[in-house]
């Protein structure tokens, strides 16, 4: 038992023996931020729909809103309590508290805009090594369903710190900033059942959490709308929200908004959030990620931004994240989105 009242070592390491049920997948989903260097991380791991004892690793370093470093591999590591596919290894160290990253291998650098374009070559490859340490800074989120509800499916995120050391094509930075995790076991098909959706989240000092996923069908009904607000000890039961944040272009993404609602004890929620910068990457059905976003395939945008949040006047960083229909067209690829401030000294 660990000090967060978390289950047992078995539901954070990869599955032992994969159901035999049809788009089962399982995903480890991770961001970072630390406003002092603006460096943010986004990293993926999920069972590659090919072949489900392959993983692919997908990571995206974006330093400032201007520079993307990011890479995809498909593999497996020799040790199957790892989460990784070849160059990446993430170790649970112990339980809903502590694990270790380390990644030493390429990376492909190119501008950090929102750009139609094919994924850079390998010939300008950089080399990327870090590592890092998270430790968890608040409990378990049990969201009591798959992120595609269906058979066999579970679905938790934690908050937590990351702290460590980050070296890309010779330049070293020193991180430390606010993280965020989930992960999740199930059926799990884009096609026919996805159209958009939003992901924002957050831990805040005094031990304040906010997780909210949701994800709207083509038809334009909610699979799901859920919101976690929670205050320090308080049972990690579901709230509401007084509206939907969804996006269907770029316009607005770096505009502040707010997100209001009630926690489970109808206590009003009101949290501004302010994005800080924009980059993005390409995902497609079943449940795979890629580098660029080439207007020729037709994938999902999947934009991340690195926000600051604010609730009752208490500050964090954490990460808003949108996917946009397939349907939306970026006409300037040179645009880059950048925040009309990147506000620090929280």
């Amino acid at each position: 038992m660990t000090r967060f009242g978390a289950p047992d070592r078995s539901v954070e390491i990869p599955i032992a023996e994969l159901p035999a049920v049809s788009g089962w997948t399982e995903n480890y989903c991770w961001d970072a931020y630390d406003p002092d260097s603006q460096i943010a991380i986004w990293l993926h791991n999920g069972r590659w729909h090919k072949d489900r004892n392959l993983w692919h690793e997908f990571i995206a370093i974006c330093i400032g809103g201007k520079t993307l470093y990011s890479r995809r591999n498909i593999g497996r590591l020799p040790d199957p309590e790892l989460v990784g596919a070849s160059c990446l290894e993430m170790r649970c160290l112990q339980p809903f508290e502590s694990w270790s990253w380390e990644y030493r291998g390429p990376a492909l650098e190119a501008p950090s805009a929102i750009r139609q374009s094919t994924a850079p070559f390998d010939a300008v490859a950089v080399l990327l090594d870090f590592k890092l340490a998270w430790q968890a800074a608040s409990p378990m989120i049990d969201f009591g369903h798959g992120t595609e509800p269906g058979a066999q499916s579970s679905h938790y995120e934690q908050g937590g710190t990351l702290t460590g050391t980050i070296e890309i094509g010779g330049e070293r930075y020193n991180f430390n900033g606010p993280s965020f995790r989930d992960h999740s076991r199930g059926p799990r098909d884009l096609q026919g059942r996805f159209n958009r959706h939003s992901w924002i989240h957050g831990v805040f000092p005094s031990g304040r959490v906010l997780s909210s996923l949701t994800v709207e069908t083509p038809s334009g009904e909610l699979m799901l709308a859920d919101l976690f607000a929670l205050q320090p000890g308080a049972s990690a039961r579901p709230g509401r929200f007084d509206s939907i944040i969804l996006r269907s272009d770029i316009e607005d993404l770096l505009k502040p908004f707010r997100i209001t609602g009630q926690d489970a004890e109808q206590t009003p929620v009101n949290i501004l959030v302010e994005p800080q910068f924009c980059y993005g990457f390409t995902n497609d059905h079943p449940n795979d990620l890629y580098v660029g976003q080439d207007p020729e395939f037709p994938g999902w945008r999947v934009l991340e931004m690195p926000s600051r949040l604010t609730w009752d006047g208490e500050v964090t960083f954490g990460n808003v994240e949108f996917t946009l229909p397939k349907s939306t067209r970026i006409n300037d690829s040179s645009i880059t989105l950048l925040g009309p401030k990147l506000v620090h000294g929280a």
